[in-house]
This record gives structure tokens, sequence and C-alpha cells, in this order.
């Protein structure tokens, strides 16, 4: 694939993602003023816990498009998913849970903010496909 046919490729996908971004977080307001309405608050908290990590989920497709097209077998990368998205996963969850009833254990005072759990969302949904990645006959030669 040629530089401008990779540049091109870039474009669509950054306004697809853009877009779909932008279409999200038009359901969510939605969302927020249906519940101020009808005082039913649960699609927003669980909508603020989905919404990040289907958009670190859309972020990942290049990477997961790249490594379906290889051949290869499929391998799931767990250290990176325990150390990494975990953590993440419940960064996601400070927030949200709490807003539920449900306190979690070990959480400061300082990380029930609506940031750590976007960035979280974002972070889990992204290692969540970038975990999974096939090998080769070239790279079990170790």
């Amino acid at each position: 694939m040629n530089n401008l046919n990779r540049s091109i490729y870039c474009l669509i996908y950054v306004f697809l993602v853009t877009f779909f971004i932008y279409k999200l977080g038009n359901y969510q307001q939605f969302l927020l003023f249906q519940s101020k309405t009808e005082g039913n608050h649960l699609p927003v908290i669980i909508s603020s816990a989905v919404f990040p990590v289907i958009t670190g989920i859309a972020l990942a497709l290049p990477r997961l498009y790249r490594t379906l097209i290889k051949q290869g077998k499929w391998q799931f990368d767990w250290i990176r998913f325990l150390l990494v998205g975990i953590p993440s996963f419940w960064a996601t969850n400070t927030y949200t849970l709490p807003a539920m009833g449900i306190n979690l254990p070990f959480v400061p005072s300082w990380a029930y903010t609506p940031l750590l759990a976007d960035t979280g969302g974002i972070v889990f949904g992204y290692i969540l496909l970038n975990s999974f990645y096939k090998i080769t006959k070239q790279n079990t030669e170790i």
C-alpha cells in the first residue's frame, strides 16, 4: 500500500471514529435528558461505563484489522490484560458502581472522578482488543 492510500485510509478512519464518538455523546446527552424527565438514572450510569470502553475498542480496530489479515495462530497476551486491562477496568468502575450503590474496596477518595473512569474505559477497550495477536512460525522460534 502506498503512502497516499494509507493517508486516505487514515483520514477516513479518523473521520469515522470522530463521527462515532460524536454520536455516542449525543446519545448520552439524550439519556441524560430522559433520566431527568423520567427519574430513571440507571441508563446514564451504565452508558457512562460502557461508552468509554466502546471508544477504546473503536480506537483499537486498525491494529485488530492488521492482525486479522496476518496468517498464524491466535494467542492472548494474559500479562498485558492482567497488568493493564484489569486495573483499567477497575478504574472504569470507580465512578459508576458507587452511583449504583455498590461500594468498591480499596478506592481512595480522589479516584471517584469521571475523568479516571473515562480514561480507564478507553484504555480497557483498547487493551481488550490488542491483547489478541497471532503467532507465525517465525515468531515461535525464540
